[in-house]
């Protein structure tokens, strides 16, 4: 496991030491009240300040969609990167288990965002974002959440296993069984055919300001079109 800090450019700075880059020096600035210093930074500190950090760290170490963060907790992207870059460098963790080893080595200050390491690593990072935003959601994808539906259900199919088939476990356990054989065809139904996606595309790339295109201009070869095409009745 690595001995580096993942906020160690953060403390490096603060500790006065020499900016390595155009983050750090922005945040030097910062820290200097500098005339034109970047609120974006300054906002990242001001999150590293405050329990705020708990949140933020957790879904970005169970790997929260950036896009998702960014826009259920009101966030910029160059505050999201500024933070990343000088509070939560993830690159020091090698696996897992590192990342689990951080989160027991956070010490426990009796907040309500503490709780958020918790909500992450055992319902997973929805369920963070969803307490913590306001409104619902900017961005709903039907696909991933019938993705992570499925998952959960497919955890819970194999628990009649060593019990007998006529216990009320393993009654349950063989309902998840056939739940996630008609989720999977339902999610299936949410992708559209290969087929379909290759002449869509052939489509679009037609809608242009000259209206016509040479068959070597196309996103698709020709023949994967025709080849991918309905057969004739």
């Amino acid at each position: 496991m690595s001995l580096l800090r993942p906020d160690a450019r953060g403390l490096r700075l603060l500790d006065n030491g020499e900016p390595l880059d155009a983050t750090e020096r922005a945040f030097l600035d910062v820290l200097q009240d500098a005339p034109g210093a970047s609120e974006d930074v300054r906002t990242a500190y001001e999150l590293y300040q405050t329990p705020a950090r708990h949140v933020l760290n957790a879904l970005i170490l169970t790997r929260a969609d950036p896009k998702r963060i960014q826009e259920d907790l009101q966030l910029s992207e160059a505050t999201y990167e500024a933070y990343r870059h000088l509070f939560l460098d993830t690159s020091v963790f090698k696996n897992v288990f590192a990342v689990r080893a951080y989160i027991r080595s956070i010490a426990d200050d009796s907040t309500e965002e503490y709780q958020s390491y918790n909500l992450a690593l055992i319902e997973g990072s929805e369920a963070l974002l969803a307490r913590y935003r306001l409104g619902d959601p900017q961005t709903f994808n039907e696909e991933l959440v019938a993705t992570r539906a499925l998952s959960e259900l497919s955890s819970r199919m194999t628990e009649h296993r060593g019990r007998s088939l006529t216990s009320s476990v393993a009654k349950t356990s063989l309902s998840y069984a056939q739940a996630v054989l008609n989720g999977t065809t339902a999610l299936r139904n949410l992708r559209p055919p290969k087929s379909q996606a290759i002449e869509t595309a052939f489509e679009l790339s037609l809608v242009a300001q000259i209206h016509s295109k040479r068959a070597d201009e196309a996103p698709v070869a020709p023949e994967e079109l025709i080849r991918s095409a309905a057969k004739p009745k």
